[in-house]
């Protein structure tokens, strides 16, 4: 981990000064007051010079600044305490002026946490650089709050969310906070902001720890969504801000291994995303092919989130991103399109080919369309008469063959493990009766026996009642998915399809 990196680290992920993009709001007819909360750390810069016998403003002298003169000094010196902090971050130790300036400007807690960074730094050991650059963020965190953005200091308004700890009682850690609708979450300002150009998409992609490997593909992604328009815009425009809503939720992009994948989604608990890899095989495939990839997967990570389990029909949506993204592509860059679909390299030819043979069967109706993914891509195949693949959704909640059968199986085993747990029990007791009438070696054995037993038995019992609880949970999602369908389907007064296509859901899907 070299200086380098971590200085870069350090500055796109916790300078507090390191937006000053919108210092032209500032420039407005009324005059900056002494004190405004939306520059503080400036005037907190002011009485550190005072304090250092240096000449600082002053409400008398400020007060007697015109409007312009005011702006010229807060953007000059809001400047200075960004290049001084950048100063201060990759400094070999911190001299005793510029930690004073810290602690003046910044607070107590900042100065300690970039002193434990320069301290960690200087053993050269990664896992302490990584627990100190953790504790820089905890302290960010700490002192804004969770609606708070460190980008936006300088941003010409207030910080409204920042906590008080000098006085804690100006929090109520008692309010019960609601947690944000998903789909109201991606229209959130600090996703848009992420979101607002190609270098801030990128900056926040470092400050999340995003694999240098993933950097071209995910950029490539954005740089073709981003210019969607029409009914492309409209079915693909919730892509990218699930990708920063799933680094803001402190979810992974990871550089894995999968044998002829270039990227896939993974699901953790209760089918909540979890993570998205990429393989090494992303080193040698053009960006762009990467990002079809990414956007593919991110289509899956958005399933998650608003519940719809996964199946064929899952597959079917993650495809028809990216013809989607292919759309676009060949619509904003035509002639990149053609040098990738005529590729010298022979692996891209062939994703492109490929690609090109799966948008066309779309392109002629939903069942070709199925039937070249689910057969053409192997996730349904039939293999000496037995089955392998991903059932379509109406078949996944079909109570003959899909996963309501594999419920009722779960509930009459855990049932049958939960009488068995009684038996147990009722026998424990009965050698525990027979032991203080008269003990025994042979007794504390068994008693030692069934109480092994009885573990097993109610382990056992947990995980079939863990199964119960997540089956229970998918086939209520997959039939609220269908009853979505019918009910979309009546309003637009078609006839329901054989799939769910739909790549954005609405609130009355995930809010039922």
């Amino acid at each position: 981990m070299t200086r380098t990196w971590l200085a870069i680290a350090l500055l796109s992920s916790y300078c507090p000064c390191s937006s000053l993009r919108a210092a032209a709001a500032v420039a407005e007819a009324q005059l900056i007051a002494w004190n405004d909360p939306a520059h503080i750390h400036y005037f907190n810069y002011q009485r550190y010079l005072i304090q250092a016998k240096l000449y600082g403003e002053t409400e008398e002298t400020w007060n007697k600044l015109n409007a312009e003169e005011r702006r010229r000094k807060v953007n000059e010196g809001e400047l200075f305490l960004k290049e001084k902090l950048k100063t201060a971050m990759v400094a070999a130790q911190l001299d005793p002026g510029s930690a004073n300036l810290l602690k003046t400007v910044w607070g107590e807690q900042i100065d300690q946490a970039i002193q434990r960074v320069l301290v960690a730094r200087n053993t050269g050991d990664s896992a302490q650089i990584d627990r100190a650059l953790a504790q820089v963020h905890a302290v960010s965190r700490a002192l804004a709050g969770t609606a708070f953005s460190w980008d936006k200091v300088f941003d010409g308004k207030p910080p409204s969310a920042l906590v008080d700890l000098k006085n804690p009682d100006a929090e109520d850690f008692l309010a019960p906070k609601k947690a944000a609708n998903f789909l109201d979450s991606l229209s959130a300002p600090d996703i848009q902001d992420a979101l607002s150009t190609q270098k801030n998409f990128a900056k926040f992609l470092r400050e999340k720890g995003t694999p240098a490997e993933a950097m071209p593909g995910l950029l490539a992604m954005y740089s073709v969504l981003s210019k969607a328009t029409g009914p492309d815009r409209e079915e693909s425009k919730h892509v990218l801000p699930t990708v920063v809503k799933f680094l803001k939720d402190e979810k992974k992009i990871v550089l894995e291994d999968m044998e002829g994948a270039l990227g896939f989604a993974v699901n953790g608990d209760y089918d909540k995303p979890e993570k998205v890899g990429i393989t090494p095989l992303v080193k040698a495939t053009d960006p762009l092919i990467v990002g079809k990839t990414l956007a593919h997967e991110f289509q899956h990570i958005y399933d998650m989130y608003t519940g719809r389990y996964y199946t064929l029909d899952s597959e079917l949506r993650g495809f028809k991103t990216a013809v989607l993204y292919l759309n676009i592509l060949k619509a904003s860059a035509p002639l990149k399109y053609q040098e990738l679909l005529n590729n010298d390299n022979d692996a891209t030819r062939d994703i492109m080919q490929d690609a090109a043979n799966y948008s066309s069967a779309y392109r002629q109706g939903v069942e070709k369309f199925a039937q070249a993914v689910a057969f053409g891509h192997h996730y349904s195949r039939w293999n000496e008469g037995v089955f392998f693949g991903r059932l379509p959704l109406k078949e996944a909640v079909d109570p003959t063959l899909g996963a309501p059968r594999e419920l009722a199986a779960l509930k009459s085993i855990r049932q049958e493990m939960k009488d068995s747990i009684g038996k147990l029990e009722k026998e424990q007791e009965s050698i525990r009766g027979q032991r203080e009438r008269k003990p025994s070696r042979e007794l504390d054995k068994a008693l030692e026996k069934i109480t092994k037993d009885l573990y097993s038995a109610r382990s056992r019992f947990n995980y079939y009642d863990t199964q119960v609880t997540i089956k229970e949970l998918r086939v209520r999602r997959m039939e609220s998915e269908l009853a979505w369908l019918a009910k979309k389907a009546r309003a637009e007064g078609a006839a329901n399809g054989s799939f769910d296509l739909h790549l954005a859901v609405d609130q009355d899907y995930v809010l039922p």
